[in-house]
């Protein structure tokens, strides 16, 4: 058989030496290592960077295809819109061109508008919708932005939902969230597989930050978070934290890697805290910095977010270490409540949980039993695509 996937905003094997976390290559590399041919689609135009990417280096057991798209400078605009419906209606002309060629597609939500136009496809393709994000409920947007916005998603999602042979959910959230357009959609949770870190050292010799953590006296407690700064993420109970500790004479440093139109206001607020910006570091570097860090730490501002096991969340899985959010206690996988990390609402939680890290008390969950091998999902994902 011959399949696609298809997600605009795609990150390259390239980029990705763990490959467990990114639900698009564990997508393709379990429906080529079943004996089929698999094809990536993307946007020429990189979300994570803001920039045109380049093909990288790899080459995957995959085809890959790149749409060319003008790209955006705001995640909430415009001209995110004019983007996605650039590289849509690019789709629209391949899926035309190859109809009778392409067997199977499995297409990202979000992006509602590769949705829709996929979904156009399904008389001559079976269609599989992957839901990721619960569009458009992520984006702070009020009043009549937000009533229009909302109208448009729903409209272009519910189309592509009335048209797929099965619906894909990254988690029990997403399921919820889509059954709330129909009770009688066919939807199967499939959580993204759980990674490993890299094995090959990477040289850090040039990394100034990551070579003065070595050099601290005594233990200092340290935790990391990596990823891209923009108005999603909370940091202020970060600081009432950081405060506590320093009260308290815990020894810490709060680690954030990361660039985003916030990065600067963020590094000079923080300037003369423990709390260190350490920029936009490639892939490989987070995974230095995440071995020798004590656990992670990420919180979001938007309430949508609870109970949504994140990439996030699954990337600090990797590492076995203790993982502190704000997206609730219990995650729902496959209908099981399963506790993961730790909630934190208030400072003084996240300050009782770091003395009991320092005081090597903090036990983390064992996740196996829950959550796919990067095998099983392969063997998961080719279960849904052929069922008839």
């Amino acid at each position: 058989m011959r399949g696609i996937v298809v997600r605009q905003s795609a990150v390259l094997e390239d980029r990705i030496p763990s490959l467990g976390e990114w639900r698009e290559i564990a997508i393709l590399r379990g429906i080529t290592a079943s004996g089929n041919d698999a094809t990536l689609i993307c946007s020429s135009f990189d979300h994570y960077s803001m920039s045109q990417r380049t093909t990288g280096q790899n080459t995957p057991s995959y085809g890959r295809i790149f749409l060319k798209s003008p790209g955006y400078s705001n995640t909430a605009s415009v001209s995110r819109i004019f983007d996605a419906w650039t590289f849509a209606l690019k789709l629209f002309i391949y899926l035309f061109q190859n109809r009778d060629s392409i067997d199977f597609v499995v297409v990202s939500y979000p992006t509602p508008e590769s949705t829709f136009i996929t979904s156009l496809f399904s008389n001559y393709m079976r269609v599989h919708i992957d839901v990721r994000d619960a569009w458009p409920g992520v984006f702070n947007l009020k009043g009549l932005k937000r009533v229009a916005f909302n109208l448009y998603c729903d409209s272009l999602f519910k189309f592509g939902l009335k048209r797929a042979c099965s619906i894909i959910a990254m988690s029990d959230a997403m399921r919820i969230f889509t059954l709330r357009y129909s009770k009688e959609l066919n939807c199967v949770v499939l959580p993204n597989p759980l990674g490993s870190p890299t094995v090959s050292k990477t040289d850090m010799s040039q990394h100034y930050e990551f070579n003065q953590l070595n050099l601290n006296d005594g233990p200092v407690v340290k935790l990391f978070f990596a990823g891209t700064l923009n108005q999603q993420f909370d940091f202020k109970i970060v600081e009432d934290t950081s405060k506590l500790l320093k009260v308290n004479s815990i020894k810490h440093q709060f680690l954030i890697a990361g660039g985003g139109k916030n990065y600067e206001a963020l590094a000079k607020q923080y300037a003369s805290s423990n709390i260190k910006f350490l920029g936009q570091l490639d892939k490989l570097v987070c995974d230095e910095y995440s071995k020798i860090c004590d656990g992670f730490f990420c919180f979001y501002k938007d309430e949508s977010f609870k109970g949504h096991l994140t990439n996030k969340i699954l990337d600090y899985l990797r590492f076995d270490k203790a993982i502190f959010h704000n997206l609730g206690y219990d995650f729902l996988i496959d209908r099981q409540k399963v506790p993961i990390g730790h909630n934190i609402e208030v400072a003084e939680d996240f300050y009782g949980l770091i003395e009991q890290l320092v005081n090597g008390k903090l036990v983390t969950s064992d996740l196996t039993a829950v959550i796919p091998t990067v095998e099983s999902f392969g063997e998961k994902i080719m279960n849904i695509i052929t069922e008839k």
